[in-house]
């Protein structure tokens, strides 16, 4: 567990520049979806984009425009990986609230909960496919479920103890510290409303999500390299051994 830590804090060392850019351009993208109504679709392959991105760096040491190698961003591969893991568990979760039988405004926690349960077991069974994608491995669904055998565990068990615990913490202090001293957060499209504290609060948002999905980022890569074949592991060495 203390390796999870320990990497993440490595690369978020080795390019904090890098990382401070993509935290400013998701705000930007936040400000822009207040501000001109930006859509969900947009936020969603911006996200995308950032958690490859995090891929990258955790396996190769650096950003693949800085890489002194002719691969290119694997962006459809990695794309469907995610797709696969992100479709399967909303699908799951509908057909959870409509079996229930619960009205719609009364189904709404119901479904958050049981999205976030299949969310998380999918990306148990399937979250070594991400960083295979982004490796260059062949992207297979069948192959990340045997892998699976022998990586569950410690896909679970590092996403409980890393990402999973400091997303708690982060919201715990939002609740009973920030919220009774009255800082909160603003909306863009209201900037009379917004201040220097609700500036600094969605800016320390968007930098304890970024540090959530690099600790998620860590645990599925440390659990690919695991099970990962050799040749791939090879070349993540040279490419490695070059950017150090």
């Amino acid at each position: 567990m203390i390796d999870i830590y320990k990497t993440t804090f490595r690369v978020f060392r080795a390019n904090i520049g890098t990382i401070f850019l993509l935290i400013g351009l998701m705000e930007v993208l936040a400000f822009s979806g207040d501000f001109w109504d930006l859509k969900a679709g947009g936020m969603m392959i911006a996200q995308l984009i950032v958690i490859l991105y995090l891929h990258m760096m955790v396996l190769f040491g650096k950003l693949p425009l800085t890489l002194k190698t002719d691969r290119k961003l694997p962006v459809g591969g990695f794309s469907l990986a995610a797709l696969i893991i992100m479709l399967g568990a909303v699908i799951s979760a509908v057909a959870v609230v409509i079996l229930s039988g619960l009205p719609v405004k009364s189904a709404s926690g119901l479904w958050v909960i049981v999205f976030c349960l299949f969310y998380f077991s999918l990306t148990v069974l399937l979250g070594t496919s991400l960083p295979a994608a982004a490796a260059g491995d062949a992207y297979n669904p069948k192959i990340s479920i045997l892998r699976a055998k022998s990586t569950w565990a410690g896909i679970a068990g590092g996403l409980i103890g890393g990402p999973i615990f400091v997303a708690v913490v982060a919201i715990a202090i939002v609740i009973f510290v920030a919220m009774p001293l009255g800082v909160t957060g603003g909306s863009y499209a209201q900037p009379s409303a917004l201040g220097v504290t609700q500036v600094l609060l969605n800016l320390s948002t968007q930098f304890i999500g970024m540090i959530v999905s690099l600790l998620t980022v860590v645990v599925l890569c440390h659990a690919y390299k695991k099970v990962a074949p050799p040749e791939i592991l090879a070349e993540l060495k040279a490419v490695q051994s070059e950017t150090a």
